[in-house]
C-alpha cells in the first residue's frame, strides 16, 4: 500500500521557497530500487544528489530525518515538506543543535526516530565532520551500530562522504557493510557496488535538478 505523501505546511509558511523542484521522473524510478533496511555510501564532493534523493523519498512518502551541518532555516528552504532535522553544530542554545563531539546523542536520537517510524529515511550528512571532532574508529562503531538498527526497523540510511577526506583503508572500512553510490566526476574500477552500479548512473546526469548548497562553515 502506498505511504501517505509528507503534509506541507500551511499556506503561506512555504512562500519564497523556489529553489525547490519536484523529483524528476527518472530519479523517482530510480529510488523504487533503493532497499528498506540498506545503507547507501554516496560518494559525492558536495552531497547535492543525496539531498536530491532524500527529498525524492518524502515526496514517496517516507517519513524522514535529516542531521546535518546545513543549518534548520537553510534545509526549510529547500525543500517545502516537513521532515524531522537536526544541525550537527558547537551551538548548544539552538533548539534542533546536537554536539558533534557526543555520537551517543545522535544515536539515540536516530533510533528513537527509527522506532516510532518503521520504514522511514534517515540522512545522515557530516561524517567527515564527525570523524574531525571525534576519532575515525569511534564514529566507525557508531556507524555500525546504527547499520543494525537501519535493519532492524526497514530504513534507509544514507549516508553522503567525500572520498577525499578519508584515506584509501579508511574508505574500505567505511564500504565494508554498506552499498556504494558513486556520484563523483571520476570513476575507479570497484568504485561502486555492481547492484547500484546502474542506480549511480541513473542518479548522476541529473544536473540542474538538485537542491542549492552553499559552502558549510568550517
Amino acid at each position: 500500500m502506498p505511504k501517505e505523501k509528507s503534509p506541507r505546511g500551511p499556506p503561506g509558511e512555504n512562500e519564497g521557497e523556489a529553489r525547490h523542484l519536484p523529483a524528476p521522473t527518472n530519479t523517482l524510478r530510480a529510488l523504487r530500487a533503493l532497499k528498506p533496511g540498506a545503507t547507501y555510501l554516496v560518494k559525492e564532493r558536495k552531497p547535492r544528489r543525496t539531498f536530491e534523493m532524500f527529498f525524492a523519498l518524502i515526496e514517496a512518502g517516507h517519513p524522514a530525518i535529516c542531521i546535518s551541518r546545513v543549518h534548520p532555516e537553510q534545509l526549510r528552504k529547500m525543500h517545502p515538506a516537513r521532515f524531522s532535522m537536526k544541525w550537527l553544530s558547537q551551538d548548544e542554545a539552538t533548539e534542533h543543535s546536537l554536539r558533534p563531539t557526543n555520537p551517543g546523542v545522535l544515536l539515540s536520537t536516530l533510533y528513537e526516530f527509527m522506532e516510532k517510524n518503521r520504514e522511514s529515511t534517515v540522512l545522515l550528512d557530516g561524517l567527515e565532520y564527525l570523524v574531525t571532532n571525534n576519532t575515525f574508529n569511534s564514529i566507525l562503531k557508531s556507524v555500525d551500530a546504527l547499520q543494525e538498527a537501519v535493519v532492524l526497523h526497514r530504513a534507509i540510511l544514507l549516508l553522503p562522504v567525500d572520498p577525499q577526506a578519508f584515506d584509501p583503508k579508511e574508505m574500505a572500512l567505511l564500504e565494508r557493510n554498506m552499498r556504494v553510490l558513486n556520484l563523483q566526476g571520476r570513476r575507479r574500477p570497484g568504485d561502486t557496488d555492481p547492484e547500484t552500479e546502474w542506480l549511480s548512473l541513473a542518479l548522476k546526469p541529473l544536473k540542474g535538478n538538485s537542491p542549492e548548497l552553499e559552502d558549510e562553515e568550517e
